[in-house]
């Protein structure tokens, strides 16, 4: 296995953690088809991008989110899910494909999502963008949002609290999303409807939201 040396990023996401597929090769950004491409090769990218497990990286079908341009470097993907690099992976020659954009493919992988200011099941919300961590604005913030993060966390969803008012303390960074409307059942926050991340909001971090997740299924149980 060899280091990164594959630039690639996730465009037309609303966070840099979801979007469609780009690889560069000859200081030029293209895409990649979504032959062979499943989610171990998923798993690879994900990883490129920091994840150290990558273990909720998915693959999302074509025209998720739009067709994209250039040249499409990378078709027949073939990765077993723990290299390194998605050049380490077998694939065709770079630029050459039978694909048109239309197969370009998607990845998702999970908004780094942290609880801050109380302990391991409860805290302030905060997710991770550009390496800041930044706060979330409580308008529209209920059960619903609280059970995305809390399974997002690897918590149950059952009994999950959302807080409001800064209830942990208020936040330093950015408040990067605001009247986030989540239906409970979304594997990331970022599946959820929203205004555009990282836009003006009208929020203070008096108003950051936070929750509070059940520490595990035998607590519920004894909760009962």
């Amino acid at each position: 296995m060899t280091e990164v040396t594959t630039d690639v990023r996730l465009f037309g996401g609303l966070t840099p953690y979801s979007g469609r597929l780009e690889v560069k090769y000859n200081d030029q950004w293209g895409t990649v088809c979504d032959d062979g491409f499943n989610d171990a090769s998923a798993k690879v990218v994900c990883r490129m991008m920091g994840f150290s497990d990558a273990r909720h990286a998915r693959f999302i079908p074509p025209s998720e989110y739009g067709p994209g341009t250039g040249t499409i470097w990378l078709d027949d993907i073939k990765c077993f899910g723990n290299e390194t690099d998605i050049a380490d992976c077998q694939t065709a020659e770079w630029g050459i494909s039978n694909c048109n954009h239309d197969e370009d493919i998607a990845v998702d992988c999970q908004t780094p999502t942290r609880l801050f200011g109380g302990n391991a099941h409860k805290g302030r919300v905060e997710v991770q963008i550009d390496g800041e961590w930044n706060s979330l604005c409580k308008d529209t913030f209920r059960t619903a949002e609280a059970e995305v993060v809390c399974s997002m966390l690897g918590f149950s969803a059952r009994k999950a609290k959302a807080h409001f008012g800064a209830y942990y303390g208020e936040g330093q960074g950015d408040i990067v999303v605001d009247e986030l409307r989540c239906s409970g059942i979304e594997e990331d926050i970022s599946e959820c409807k929203s205004k555009d991340w990282l836009s003006q909001t009208n929020c203070n971090h008096n108003e950051d939201a936070a929750v509070e997740c059940c520490k595990s299924f035998y607590i519920e149980i004894g909760d009962k």
